[in-house]
């Protein structure tokens, strides 16, 4: 929604045209899209796989949490490092290898 708003602002279709607030937008759109639909799908492989819906209820807040967090730290300091944007860059990485690890050990222990 933030960057359609931004679009709509500076009558911007394709491309940032120039305005750094849009192009921040973007990113933070860009980045989100990157990352959240393979974390979603690990997510539903590991429902399908049986995990506790309470890790998954966790493992969801946590996928939350670290995409808002990692969108302010982008929005606060877009051209240098933020806690925040490193926390959520960092928790994308690691929730992914976990989730990762954890359905590798699934599909070995059906085997």
């Amino acid at each position: 929604m933030a960057t359609s708003f931004a679009r709509g602002k500076f009558k911007q279709g394709l491309g940032d045209g120039g305005h750094r607030p849009l192009e921040i937008a973007i990113r933070r759109h860009g980045n989100f899209i990157e990352n959240a639909p393979i974390l979603l799908i690990v997510l539903w492989l590991l429902e399908l796989a049986g995990t506790d819906g309470s890790w998954l209820v966790a493992l969801g807040v946590l996928i939350v949490a670290e995409r808002v967090t990692h969108a302010i730290g982008v929005t606060v300091s877009p051209d240098k490092p933020h806690p925040l944007r490193f926390f959520g860059a960092m928790s994308t990485v690691l929730i992914g290898a976990t989730g990762g690890i954890a359905l590798i050990g699934e599909a070995l222990h059906h085997v």
